[in-house]
């Protein structure tokens, strides 16, 4: 049995350990409030033709034996695609067009962390939110 003074000593010991719990957590909760989070992923909208994305440094081969999906820009550049978001008719129709406008959040290939990308000579990886043909 314990006696009057351990109870308080006890009582004592917990009320300083969650006084200091407390404080730790508000401590770390502003420090994580305060850290600027730095996004990779940029807004994008690009207007081009689904393919096969091209190796780097390879100008005799357009592309490798897999045929990674992406997409070639008007301008010459090529994205792969993240089409998760997109239904899968919207893509297959997408894939038989001409011309599709594809808008969404592209991460640059200097951002990734994975060595699969940098085999091919891409922008970026466009995570596709709306794609639509262009004309006919």
């Amino acid at each position: 049995m314990k006696s009057d003074g351990q109870r308080y000593q006890s009582l004592a010991f917990l009320a300083i350990v969650i006084v200091l719990g407390i404080s730790l957590f508000v401590w770390l909760n502003k420090k994580l409030a305060s850290a600027q989070f730095v996004s990779t992923e940029e807004p994008i909208a690009v207007t081009g033709k689904v393919g096969c994305l091209p190796q780097k440094g390879d100008t005799k081969t357009p592309q490798t034996k897999e045929c990674a999906q992406g997409m070639k820009s008007t301008s010459g550049e090529y994205y792969a695609l993240d089409v998760s978001g997109i239904p899968e008719k919207e893509f297959q129709r997408a894939q038989k067009a001409n011309k599709i406008n594809v808008q969404g959040l592209m991460v640059p290939v200097e951002a990734l962390s994975s060595d699969h990308w940098h085999q091919y000579d891409i922008v970026g990886i466009i995570r596709a939110q709306m794609m639509r043909t262009v004309g006919k």
